[in-house]
């Protein structure tokens, strides 16, 4: 229950029932039918400053900011969080008035993506930006772009050259966020899968927005 209260609160009624219509699917028969893009940034590439639209604090996450994050991610993920610090993986978060409107993770290291259920594979000098989150009551102000624009920075001094990150296909506002940043689409990722039959389609990315 406390789980279904974080989700509306975050996503709103309607996509928090197809939400929770997936989870329960998902749960129950083990089906999911999805699709993921897989998106690169070149560090090569200059990195344009994006400025939001409100004043924020964007940095890295300490583990003594986990308290901050109370009452806004269910306890499963405050648990997910506590071992990702313990594994030295990298939280950006934006802060406007001391409170987290923003977070996104970094990864130097293989992650498995629990939905699509597959290994992420990171190569040397490589970085893999998951998880990225904007608190429903501070969306609309350019924070995705200004963090993620932030942590390529970090990434690029600390010598990477190729950023990787996971959108779902159906989430058209991160989709043009990250375009907007300089992300390239290269390709696509369809599972179907119902009970223990699991079958996924990779081809290269060709739809537009």
């Amino acid at each position: 229950m406390k789980d279904l209260v974080f989700l509306i609160k975050n996503n709103g009624i309607v996509t928090s029932m197809t939400k929770a219509l997936k989870f329960i699917l998902r749960k129950t028969i083990g089906f999911i039918w999805g699709t993921e893009i897989i998106y690169e940034y070149s560090l090569a590439m200059p990195i344009e400053e994006i400025e939001p639209k409100i004043k924020v604090t964007i940095r890295t996450a300490l583990k003594e900011d986990l308290d901050k994050f109370k009452g806004i991610v269910n306890e499963r993920k405050m648990k997910l969080f506590k071992e990702r610090f313990k594994k030295d993986r990298i939280c950006f978060i934006a802060l406007y008035q001391e409170k987290i409107a923003y977070f996104g993770w970094i990864s130097f290291d293989d992650e498995y993506e629990s939905i699509f259920q597959i290994k992420v594979k990171v190569e040397n000098q490589e970085a893999y930006w998951f998880d990225c989150h904007t608190m429903p009551e501070y969306r609309q102000n350019g924070l995705h772009g200004a963090v993620t624009a932030r942590a390529l920075t970090y990434l690029k001094d600390k010598g990477c050259k190729k950023v990787l990150t996971h959108v779902m296909n159906d989430n058209i506002y991160s989709r043009k966020a990250f375009k907007k940043v300089g992300f390239t689409e290269k390709r696509m990722v369809t599972l179907i899968k119902i009970f223990n039959f699991k079958h996924y389609i990779y081809r290269n990315f060709k739809v537009r927005l």
